[in-house]
């Protein structure tokens, strides 16, 4: 129900009661990217908000809950998962966009957008699957991804490769450049439900997160 704004010495800013159910998971502004226009400004602004621990704007949208958010690489949309839906929110004039409706047939607990406004999704539906942002529709069904919920992913900086973490305690690498395929399963890798996943900038070192 908190959330916390950290300077880059790893210093607390500030601390603010953001909502008043269980806060899932949260994104934020990159101020290297150098697809903004001005990342530093906007940046500069929402830490001015959060000083005054003001809300800059609320988005209404016909989700009962948001458990997942990412911005695109442009920063011009910020897509938000709910229950089945994902939701595309234009950032300049904040309202929804687009909705892609029923994605999943279960909770959307995570996602991660290319560069190539391609976005991948995962659910408790066990399932993970590719929207093109464009052309706003389905481009690619991972299946049955694993043999529970899925929890995690990510994509590593290369974009070739998407990670994913499970509640079947399980990690898998998939090659987006051949297929889709999976390339690598990490059985058993906790003994609890494995819920987030990192891979540093060189894919030499995989990072997991689980409940144990």
């Amino acid at each position: 129900q908190f959330v916390e704004s950290y300077d880059e010495n790893h210093k607390i800013l500030r601390g603010l009661r953001s909502h008043a159910k269980d806060l899932y998971k949260n994104s934020f502004l990159d101020p290297q990217s150098p697809t903004r226009e001005n990342p530093l400004k906007i940046k500069k602004q929402l830490f001015e908000k959060l000083e005054t621990d003001s809300c800059l704007t609320k988005i209404p949208t016909s989700a009962n809950w948001l458990l997942s958010l990412c911005l695109t690489a442009d920063e011009k949309y910020v897509l938000a998962g709910g229950h089945t839906d994902v939701i595309m929110i234009d950032l300049g004039t904040r309202v929804v966009s687009h909705t892609f409706a029923k994605a999943h047939t279960s909770r959307i607990n995570c996602m991660v957008a290319t560069k190539t406004e391609t976005l991948y999704t995962c659910s408790q539906d066990q399932t993970i699957k590719a929207w093109d942002l464009k052309e706003k529709k389905l481009q690619h069904n991972f299946g049955k991804a694993h043999n529970s919920m899925i929890y995690g992913l990510f994509l590593t900086h290369d974009e070739r490769y998407l990670v994913s973490a499970s509640a079947d305690r399980s990690i898998k690498v998939w090659d987006l450049n051949d297929n889709y395929k999976c390339i690598k399963t990490i059985s058993n890798a906790h003994q609890g439900f494995v819920y987030s996943v990192a891979v540093t900038r060189d894919n030499k070192y995989l990072i997991s997160g689980s409940q144990d």
